[in-house]
C-alpha cells in the first residue's frame, strides 16, 4: 500500500527527484551508486547498468538489470539530457552529481502520507523482501541486491516460508484425514 502511494506521488512529481526515487525502487540500488550513475555505464538496449567498482560498496563491478520501468525512466531522462556525464547532475554539488536525497525523499514520503521513519535503505529491504515473498531463490535475491555472499540473503529467505508451506500442503494437505 505504501509503495503504491509513493509511486503515485512520484508520478505527480515529474522531476529529477521523482525519476531518481523510481529508479531506486525498481533497481534496489545503493543510494551512493545511484547518485553517481553515469550515462556511459548504461546500456538501454541490453537493459543493464554497470556500476563501476569505484562506486560499488564491495569494490567490484556490478551489473544491475534494468526493468521496463527503469528503461522507461532512463530513456525519458536521456531524451531531455543536459550536457553532463551524470544521469543525476547537480549544479551545487562539488561532485557534479546528486549527493544527498534526504530532503526530497522526506517531501515525497509526506505527499504519499507515509510516516517519516521510512529510510532510503528501506527501499532495498523492500525489494529483497518482495523477491523472497515471490519465491525467488536466495541466489536471485543476493544478485538483485548486489551482495557478494549468499549469507546476505539470509535476512530475506525466511520470508519465503508461505510458498514452501503452500507447496507441501498441496501434495500432503489431506494426508491422514479419515474419510
Amino acid at each position: 500500500d505504501e509503495l503504491e502511494r509513493l509511486w503515485l506521488a512520484l508520478d505527480a512529481g515529474d522531476d529529477l527527484w521523482s525519476d531518481f526515487f523510481k529508479l531506486l525502487i525498481v533497481t534496489g540500488a545503493r543510494r551512493a551508486a545511484l547518485c553517481a550513475m553515469r550515462w556511459q555505464d548504461i546500456d538501454l538496449r541490453a537493459r543493464v547498468w554497470t556500476v563501476p567498482a569505484t562506486w560499488s560498496k564491495n569494490r567490484r563491478e556490478l551489473a544491475v538489470p534494468l526493468t521496463d520501468k527503469a528503461v522507461e525512466v532512463l530513456a525519458t531522462r536521456e531524451a531531455r539530457r543536459p550536457n553532463s556525464p551524470w544521469v543525476w547532475p547537480s549544479e551545487v554539488s562539488s561532485t557534479g552529481h546528486l549527493v544527498n536525497p534526504e530532503k526530497p525523499w522526506r517531501r515525497y514520503l509526506k505527499s504519499a502520507h507515509i510516516t517519516p521513519h521510512a529510510t532510503l535503505h528501506d527501499v532495498r529491504r523492500t525489494l529483497g523482501s518482495r523477491l523472497a515473498n515471490s519465491g525467488a531463490a536466495s541466489a536471485t535475491i543476493t544478485k538483485a541486491l548486489g551482495h557478494l555472499s549468499p549469507q546476505s540473503a539470509r535476512a530475506y529467505v525466511h520470508l519465503d516460508t508461505d510458498t514452501v508451506r503452500d507447496a507441501v500442503e498441496s501434495i500432503y494437505g489431506g494426508l491422514g484425514d479419515a474419510k
